[in-house]
């Protein structure tokens, strides 16, 4: 184990809990009964996400003929939840950060048993038998679930006790943020490089996937009538999802590196493609909103 490698192992989940303690610091158990008072958006995120985005994927497996690998990737992509990434745009772009962890928690739950299900059946659409493949992620997602539900809470209840610690929020968030980017950084530089030949043949599969997801979650959730800031919490939930542990489950259950392509295209894309949503919501959509200001 390298010197980057051990300190990328305490300070990525430390920055991850102390940012996630900063999100409950900003929060009520107000905001979360408003988004059980009003269950579209989570019925609505959750299907998305771990229904139409994983049979979109399937179709765009069929349409683009891929190789069993590159197959298994792209449907991974397509079927992961969201993740503690998604709740951090969601927070810095003024969005619904309560529903953002809302989606996040409930879609990482059912991932697990729904993750297999769709890789299989990218394997059959690319014309290769699945055999048993076994996805050894619940401890995994178990540890999503602790770096996301036990520090929000935590930070709710600190602000319940001492609510003058809500005026560190922004300070917490902020740091906390740069210092994961960071450890993302210096980490991704003992990651192996894939094919140009796989990653110029996972590229266009998964931008229409990225695409879709854009265009999905905007109109659908307006068809229903939610807010702008639901709309965009969605969105992002959609484009911005939990490659870390795509990653895991491409290279460590599939012992794949050519499944990784796919993840790791859309992973380059989720936060450039995000901005757009969070720009537009807060420059000119989020004033639209009821209750605004």
């Amino acid at each position: 184990m390298t010197e980057a490698t051990s300190l990328y192992d305490w300070i990525a989940p430390t920055s991850m809990f102390t940012l996630m303690f900063g999100m409950g610091l900003s929060l009520s158990l107000a905001d979360f009964r408003r988004v059980l008072l009003r269950p579209r958006g989570t019925l609505l995120g959750t299907m998305l996400q771990l229904v139409v985005m994983p049979l979109l994927g399937l179709a765009l497996v069929f349409a683009f003929s891929l190789d069993p690998w590159l197959a298994a990737g792209l449907m991974t992509v397509a079927a992961l939840p969201g993740g503690l990434l998604s709740n951090m745009v969601c927070h810095i772009g003024r969005a619904d950060t309560a529903l953002s962890i809302t989606l996040t928690s409930l879609s990482t739950a059912v991932a697990i048993f729904t993750l297999p299900v769709w890789i299989h059946l990218g394997f059959k659409f690319a014309g290769a038998g699945a055999g048993d493949i076994e996805l050894p992620i619940f401890s995994t997602a178990m540890e999503l679930a602790l770096l996301t539900l036990f520090p929000v809470g935590l930070g709710m209840w600190a602000r319940e006790l001492y609510p003058d610690w809500a005026k560190g929020e922004k300070f917490i968030t902020r740091v906390s943020a740069v210092v994961l980017l960071f450890a993302l950084v210096i980490n991704s530089q003992s990651n192996p490089t894939p094919s140009s030949d796989d990653f110029a043949l996972s590229l266009w599969p998964t931008v229409l996937l990225m695409a879709a997801a854009l265009v999905l979650s905007g109109s659908l959730s307006r068809w229903l009538r939610m807010s702008w800031q639901e709309t965009t919490t969605i969105t992002i939930e959609l484009c911005v999802k939990n490659s870390v542990l795509g990653l895991f489950v491409a290279v460590q259950s599939l012992d794949s590196l050519q499944a990784s392509v796919p993840i790791m295209v859309f992973g380059s894309l989720q936060v450039p493609v995000s901005i757009g949503p969070v720009a537009l919501y807060n420059l000119l959509l989020r004033k639209r909103d009821p209750g605004y200001g």
